[in-house]
């Protein structure tokens, strides 16, 4: 009998997840047919949200996450070239000004939720605070703030990142924007070898804890291996487009954990501080591209309030340098994971639940 539960349960997953991904690719189909920018990625996370909000039955498991993740950090490898790594030496002036991005947004957005929307001050900054949403989570969870307008707040903000910025970046250009502009693919004995040194480096990364560790250390491998010229990082989109969607597919699914109710109910709050973060993030940018004469869309994604893989696929997809983006989004991810529980005691206190 208790087999026969699981294996009920298995298939209903299988199911689940099937109808998941086809909403997915149907919306990244779509997207791309109305030319859409990042259309494999933005198409299916919307279509997803959608079926999420209107509870469909659908699921994404785990081990998909984990596939699409190893996949996509190979696959941004394709970007790291010996021209990209050159321009290191201009990186520690924009590294270094991460630091007042995140303290500006963070601001700007907790006295607009505090202030104007009247939310209680612990949950106003947590919900203000741009990015690493599990790190914000855990963090919420000790001091027993309420997580679900955190959490809707964290996840529309992501979510309308990856719809709107890519169109914002590429506006007036060509949106035919494919990545792969070498002819020669990887030959398949180069994406067997590939495939197995970047399973271990993601799952090194994962170990020890590295901020989306299983995408970072395949991206740090990869970026490696084409950067110096050591093999050819370049995959067909064939192989590249379904992770693509399976990233969306993640994203979208989120909403499975936000009730509709509470999301037109704190949709103000999350739009008006989308757009605060959206607009002092693109000041810092421009401000800093006409200070280090840098691209003004590759600085915008790397100060960007979103997750760092999803801003560096962003980069990636958008012909722009993903090694530039993934490192200024880790040394921020790794900044926030230091002083954020100081800055929470500093604007909240010691105290619970204020």
């Amino acid at each position: 009998m208790l087999q026969k539960l699981n294996t009920d349960k298995r298939i209903k997953t299988v199911l689940a997840t099937s109808l998941a991904l086809l909403i997915g690719a149907a919306g990244a189909f779509l997207a791309q047919s109305v030319g859409l920018p990042a259309a494999m990625l933005s198409g299916s996370m919307v279509a997803v949200s959608v079926a999420a909000l209107l509870r469909a039955p659908i699921a994404f498991p785990i081990i998909i996450r984990d596939i699409c993740f190893v996949a996509i950090g190979i696959a941004m490898g394709q970007g790291v070239t010996p021209e990209s790594l050159a321009g290191l030496s201009r990186w520690p002036i924009s590294l270094t000004l991460i630091a007042l991005v995140v303290v500006a947004i963070t601001l700007s957005c907790f006295f607009f939720l505090k202030n104007v929307c009247g939310w209680k001050r612990d949950v106003s900054f947590f919900a203000s605070v741009p990015g690493a949403l599990g790190y914000v989570i855990a963090l919420a969870e000790e001091r027993r703030i309420s997580i679900s307008p955190i959490m809707t707040v964290q996840i529309l903000r992501l979510l309308a990142l990856v719809a709107i910025v890519p169109t914002l970046l590429t506006w007036g250009r060509d949106t035919n924007i494919e990545p792969q502009q070498v002819s020669t693919f990887s030959t398949p004995l180069e994406m067997i070898v590939l495939a197995g040194l970047c399973i271990v480096a993601g799952y090194i990364g994962h170990r020890i804890k590295l901020p989306a560790g299983l995408l970072t250390g395949a991206f740090i491998v990869s970026s490696l291996l084409n950067g110096s010229g050591l093999m050819t990082v370049n995959l067909p989109p064939i192989i590249t487009d379904p992770f693509y969607i399976g990233l969306g597919v993640m994203i979208g699914y989120r909403f499975i954990e936000v009730p509709m109710e509470n999301l037109l109910r704190w949709l103000r709050a999350s739009v008006g501080s989308f757009f605060i973060g959206l607009a002092v993030s693109m000041f810092c940018a421009f401000s800093v591209a006409t200070l280090l004469d840098l691209p003004f869309g590759q600085l915008f994604l790397a100060y960007a309030p979103g997750g760092m893989e999803v801003m560096t696929l962003l980069a990636f997809m958008l012909d722009m340098d993903p090694a530039f983006v993934a490192t200024h989004q880790l040394v921020r991810y790794i900044g926030m994971v230091v002083c954020m529980p100081l800055a929470a005691k500093l604007i909240l206190g010691s105290s619970r639940g204020q």
